[in-house]
């Protein structure tokens, strides 16, 4: 058998049976049998260091139950890697089969240079130029598409078109409805991966919106899409389009649904409340107070999402959502859960904050200490000392990941798979 598409039904053919072709370890992981396995990672800007701090944590738990620990890769573990923004780009290079401490490293040369010390601030003009972002992504990237075999496990990505109001979600899977072009719009698998995160993670006001060509004019008129940070679209959190994409049969995967079937791992860039001053908040102009409510309803969807997430759910270790619901830890929004999930986060508040770095010790002065603090809230602060504040943040929240919140069976198909991957 080769892969291509049944020209009786229009049915991507996986390949199953060749572990020599291109494109196996992809096809295991979107169309082999057995539960499924996801990660979903959110947006933040270089607060992504919490991610990866996390991630690190992760991938020494997991690479403890592999037959290969030092070669294990979490492209290895979990059949899709979701992705916005920021968390678009550790995604997309966890797709690829990176392990965390390369991506890590990305991120520490990409950082002060992406988010230099001098910024602009206000409305009239972008704060951050995105050259930077866009060399780094292709020159790691080069012209890899979404059907590229380079990518070892399925891959989504999450980004806002502005221009026609809609939220376009990207996977690397050959069944999805627009993986082959029907008219005169281009493939889906033919768009550039280092130019779709590029869309993904640019932020409003940091960056300028990305223009990507939606059809070339051969079959048609040209047509050009804009296209801005996948948070806009509310998947700054893309664990929930990310359960859809894998469950709803319109998306082409349709994945079993089930506490026994799916696990979603969900990782954060960093928890707080963004609380504004009442009498600061009025005085600012109109513009800036939209631009600070546009921040809160962000925050807001994150939050939303989590609270659907554990109300059909019982995670291991639940988080705390509002004083209204506590952590849903003894409630359902259904008769039994539909996902196996847990979210991992980490606290940013000061006195954990401080603990984390272990900051309390007499050779740092308040101000430092408050200055840590304040900079490690920042999602555009790529100051050296900052991102490795922000990765051992991570570090720490991660000291509460266990094998155990990872359900024996869905191990036993990893396993499963690895044999087949061999």
């Amino acid at each position: 058998m080769t892969d291509g598409t049944d020209n009786a039904s229009g049915t991507y053919r996986p390949v199953l049976d060749q572990p020599d072709h291109p494109h196996f370890a992809r096809d295991l992981h979107l169309y082999g049998t057995g539960r499924k396995r996801i990660l979903a990672l959110d947006g933040g800007g270089i607060r992504g260091l919490i991610t990866l701090g996390i991630l690190t944590r992760i991938e020494e738990v997991l690479a403890r139950s592999s037959p290969d620990p030092e070669n294990f890769n979490l492209a290895q573990y979990f059949d899709l890697i979701a992705g916005t923004s920021t968390g678009s780009i550790i995604a997309t290079a966890l797709a690829m089969g990176w392990k965390v401490e390369k991506v890590k490293r990305l991120y520490e040369d990409l950082g002060p240079a992406l988010f230099p010390s001098s910024q602009v601030k206000g409305i009239l003009k972008f704060r951050r130029s995105a050259e930077v972002l866009s060399e780094v992504l292709h020159s790691e990237l080069s012209d890899m598409t979404l059907d590229s075999p380079d990518l070892k496990t399925g891959l989504m990505i999450c980004a806002k078109r502005i221009d026609t109001d809609s939220a376009w979600v990207l996977t690397n899977n050959p069944r999805a409805k627009f993986w082959e072009s029907g008219g005169s719009w281009l493939a889906n698998k033919d768009y550039e991966v280092a130019m779709l995160v590029r869309a993904s993670a640019a932020a409003p006001t940091y960056f300028e919106p990305v223009k990507i060509t939606i059809s070339d004019g051969k079959k048609g008129d040209y047509e050009e899409g804009l296209f801005v940070d996948g948070a806009i679209s509310g998947h700054n959190n893309p664990a929930v389009q990310s359960i859809l994409t894998a469950t709803l049969p319109s998306y082409g995967l349709n994945w079993a649904r089930g506490a026994d079937n799916l696990l979603v791992i969900n990782v954060g860039t960093g928890w707080y409340r963004e609380r504004k001053n009442l009498k600061s908040f009025m005085g600012k102009i109109p513009a800036l107070q939209a631009l600070d409510s546009l921040k809160g309803i962000i925050n807001d969807t994150v939050r939303n999402d989590l609270l659907l997430l554990q109300a059909i759910s019982h995670p291991a270790k639940p988080w705390t959502i509002n004083s209204e619901v506590s952590n849903l830890n003894t409630e359902l929004a259904s008769e039994a859960p539909l996902i196996s999930y847990q979210r991992y986060d980490a606290h940013i508040d000061r006195e954990r904050f401080l603990d984390a770095l272990n900051m309390y010790d007499d050779k740092f002065t308040d101000r430092a200490r408050d200055l840590a603090f304040k900079r490690v809230m920042q999602m555009d602060n790529g100051a050296r000392t900052n991102i490795n504040n922000c990765y051992n943040v991570g570090l720490k929240a991660g000291e509460e990941v266990d094998l155990a919140h990872f359900p024996e069976d869905f191990n036993t198909d990893f396993l499963n798979l690895m044999e087949q991957l061999k």
